[in-house]
């Protein structure tokens, strides 16, 4: 067909694209401070507030996008915003004019929990308390500086944000007793249960938990720690702690009353629009549009209440808005190519920036995963369809159905384990092997 004319990049050597560059290795962090150099040009990556963006901060960040970078943002796995396509001279810039607005972002260890838990803290067993003494300490003992750049910790207290299919070094999960379980390395599913222990004991474990980790092996992970070292290593000081009978042992978290899914959502006593940028990606123009319509749905004086919060699954969360707001909102984002639909079938597919958006890739991504979508894929949100412009697999999600991987050659089709099952010199070629793939039970992603 035509469209893999397009869905291709030119020939190495040829005319027009210069070629894929080399993929950078996986593992790096990309932050304010130490941007990553991609296929077209540097990658800053930025954690809202858990407060969230006012609507001025995110125009600002629009305008950063435009100004310093190629005008695309990515909302990423985890819930990070990224600003693509800045050169040395213009990501020094960005980080003078992040300066001011350093409070609206995250810096230091990576402590993911959720930000739109409308829940008083009392009633979620603390978990703001937790996390915020987690960072004290991180931040008083440079715990930081000693860990592996992607090193993560995750305090789940059961709110709307589903953090059980991320992956964390050191996980501290709400039960039913509300006593805290506290695993290491994986998933909710796939990490090692260690035990549970007492709230007010939770982050100084977690504290303790790292830094042993951090005397292991240079760059170390969860993964990398002995179960029984990391129990003794509690014990020494939570005395509440109660170690599980084995890594796999079963424990029962606290239920998810409600989960954050894109559409509108009720948080206490104002709404939600939660919506997803197609396949991540959102130009800075769109978002600019989507941050105009949400002012004008309210006076100024109320709209200094509308925050936008990114999270987990590549969402993008607007509230403090009334119930024809969110409405409305979302009917918004559906004209600027936003998701404003939960059984959106492009929410069952996952891939990086692609050609042309980045020179290492060697082929669409986004052209590839339209395509998919125009010939009647549903696909599985649980296992989705990852397209990779290259072999460094950005965007790569925790399990997957199939891997489109692009190569000097074409692309190649892999399976969980790695193993090539198929190769073609076309991406469009490989419609009948995903078409092929099961389906959602419901039928829909």
């Amino acid at each position: 067909m035509n469209a893999s004319a397009d869905l291709m990049t030119a020939p190495v050597g040829g005319t027009g694209h210069p070629g894929p560059v080399p993929a950078v290795r996986r593992g790096a962090c990309p932050s304010l401070d130490q941007p990553m150099r991609t296929g077209d040009g540097l990658l800053v990556r930025l954690t809202p507030s858990r407060r969230g963006l006012t609507l001025a901060t995110a125009q600002a960040v629009c305008e950063m996008a435009r100004r310093h970078g190629n005008g695309l943002l990515e909302i990423s796995t985890r819930g990070n915003l990224q600003i693509r396509g800045l050169s040395d001279d213009s990501a020094a810039q960005l980080s003078d004019k992040i300066d001011p607005l350093r409070d609206h972002f995250r810096f230091g260890l990576t402590v993911d929990a959720d930000p739109l838990d409308p829940r008083d803290p009392n009633e979620n067993g603390r978990a703001k308390a937790i996390v915020g003494r987690i960072e004290h300490e991180a931040e008083k003992t440079g715990l930081k500086q000693r860990l592996a750049p992607k090193f993560s910790m995750i305090v789940d207290a059961g709110g709307p944000v589903d953090y059980s299919g991320l992956k964390a070094d050191i996980r501290l999960r709400l039960l039913e007793t509300q006593r805290w379980a506290i695993l290491i390395g994986g998933t909710e599913a796939t990490g090692r249960h260690l035990g549970d222990l007492a709230a007010d004991e939770a982050a100084i474990a977690a504290c303790v938990l790292a830094a042993v980790i951090a005397t292991i092996v240079p760059n170390a992970r969860g993964r990398d720690m002995q179960a029984d070292q990391a129990r003794d290593a509690i014990s020494c000081v939570a005395p509440s702690f109660v170690p599980a009978v084995g890594d796999a042992s079963p424990f029962r978290p606290a239920d998810r009353q409600t989960v954050a899914d894109v559409g509108a959502l009720r948080l206490g006593g104002t709404m939600a629009a939660i919506l997803s940028p197609a396949y991540g990606t959102m130009t800075a123009d769109d978002l600019q549009s989507l941050i105009e319509a949400a002012a004008s749905l309210t006076d100024a004086t109320n709209a200094s209440r509308i925050r936008i919060h990114t999270v987990p699954d590549r969402l993008l969360v607007v509230t403090g808005l009334s119930a024809h707001g969110a409405e409305a909102l979302l009917g918004t984002a559906a004209a600027k190519r936003f998701i404003a639909q939960p059984d959106d079938p492009r929410r069952a597919i996952a891939c990086c920036a692609g050609h042309p958006a980045c020179a290492s890739a060697y082929f669409d991504t986004h052209g590839l995963a339209d395509l998919l979508v125009s010939h009647g894929l549903l696909g599985n949100r649980e296992q989705p369809v990852h397209l990779s412009g290259c072999k460094k697999q950005c965007a790569r999600p925790a399990s997957a159905a199939l891997h489109v991987v692009g190569t000097t050659a074409g692309v190649d089709c892999l399976d969980e384990a790695g193993t090539v099952i198929a190769q073609y010199t076309r991406p469009d070629d490989t419609l009948p092997l995903v078409l092929g793939l099961p389906q959602s039970e419901e039928g829909r992603p």
